[in-house]
């Protein structure tokens, strides 16, 4: 049994996320929050917010039992792109304009139950 979590328009680039999010596929709900709680990445708040999220989504699927997070696997990760918002600009050559933009992205997390 698998469930997964959304969270969208997260004010991070995709590049920036994904390199976080190799470092704890395949581990389970309890090592990746402990490991995300030490790392020192603006993604890390909102990533450990949609693992948290998925886990709870699978405990209260109605097919479900009562699960332990040390019970339930992260089994993929997904940092897609999201819109991008130019926000400012800046002086550009020969007098144009070169928009700042602001970045997001959109993380999708599945959990799965090992226990049958």
């Amino acid at each position: 049994m698998q469930t997964k979590a959304v969270t969208k328009y997260v004010r991070v680039t995709s590049r920036k996320a994904r390199r976080v999010v190799e470092s704890f596929k395949g581990r389970s709900v309890d090592e990746a929050i402990s490991l995300l709680s030490f790392t020192n990445y603006s993604i890390s708040t909102p990533l450990t917010k949609t693992i948290a999220s998925a886990a709870a989504n699978m405990k209260v699927k109605p097919e479900g039992v009562a699960l332990d997070d040390s019970k339930i696997f992260i089994k993929e990760v997904r940092i897609d792109r999201g819109p991008s918002y130019p926000k400012r600009f800046r002086a550009g050559a020969r007098g144009r304009a070169k928009p700042i933009v602001k970045e997001t992205c959109h993380i999708t997390v599945t959990v799965e139950n090992t226990s049958k």
